[in-house]
Order: structure tokens, then sequence, then C-alpha cells
């Protein structure tokens, strides 16, 4: 028998003459297969620069908000600038000390405010249970004590 080759084009034509599927190439597939692992590739990398260039560019927009919050806090009169003073060194440690008083004023009221609500919701009712490690004898009347209370393992109650 004689060896008879023809080409795939060839074939097809005589397949699609009979009414059959042409064949495809096997090698083609195989190309086509790397060109869209290549193109695959090259869009994933196109997708990281993106989002690279992306998040630089939000950085970047956050660097500046930033930058503009902390200047509009700068804002206003500092302890250099000397606008509605006199420039009187004097005058300057008499306002500051004032500001100084003021502030620890305002502290001590808040400080008595806070005892003066902690006092009043502290009761009766908080003291039930409690035990004073001292004896009503050593108490004498007219003096201060102070009064402890005895500690006990939270434990040993259960």
């Amino acid at each position: 028998m004689a060896n008879i080759a023809i080409s795939l084009e060839e074939t097809n034509k005589i397949r699609i003459s009979l009414g059959l599927k042409p064949l495809t190439d096997e090698k083609a597939p195989v190309a086509d297969k790397e060109k869209e692992a290549e193109e695959n590739y090259a869009k994933a990398r196109e997708k990281e620069n993106k989002a690279r260039k992306e998040k630089a560019l939000r950085d970047k927009i956050a660097k500046i908000r930033n930058r503009q919050e902390l200047n509009t806090k700068l804002e206003g009169k500092t302890l250099g600038s000397l606008e509605n003073d006199d420039g009187d060194t004097k005058a300057w440690i008499k306002k500051s000390k004032k500001i100084v008083k003021e502030i620890a004023k305002r502290r001590q009221k808040e400080l008595e405010e806070m005892d003066n609500q902690f006092q009043e919701s502290y009761g009766e009712d908080d003291l039930t249970g409690l035990k004073v490690s001292h004896d009503l004898d050593d108490l004498r009347e007219g003096e201060e004590q102070i009064l402890t209370l005895k500690d006990s393992r939270i434990l040993e109650d259960a």
C-alpha cells in the first residue's frame, strides 16, 4: 500500500462536501491557549499597575487632606503672634497665668461635680454585706479614724 497524505485543508473540503464537521488543527488551539494566557497575564499586570497607581493617588489625596486639616487646626492666634497685645512681656505673663487659673478652676469644678454625682449614687445598698475589721471599742468619740474593709477571697464566698 502506498502512503497517501493529504493536507488538513483538503481533508476539511472533502468532509464539508460529505456533510461532516471539519477537523481542527491540534497545534492551533495550543497557540490560542498560549496567546490567551499571555493576554490574561498582560491584563492581570495592567490591573495590578492600575490598582497600584490608584492606591498611590488615594494616598496622595489622603496626605493632602490630612495636611489641610492640620493647617485648619493651626489657624488662629499663636504664642508668637502679638497682634492684639502691645508686645509687653508682663501683660503676656499675666494673661497666661489668668488662663491657667481659669483652667484649674474649671477642672476643680468638674471634679467636684463628679464627686457629687458619685456620692449621690452611692448609698446604703452598696454597703450591704460589707464587714469592718475594727472593733467598736477601738473607736473613740470626737477623733477621726480611717476605717478599712476586710479583704476576702471571691471564690470562697461562692
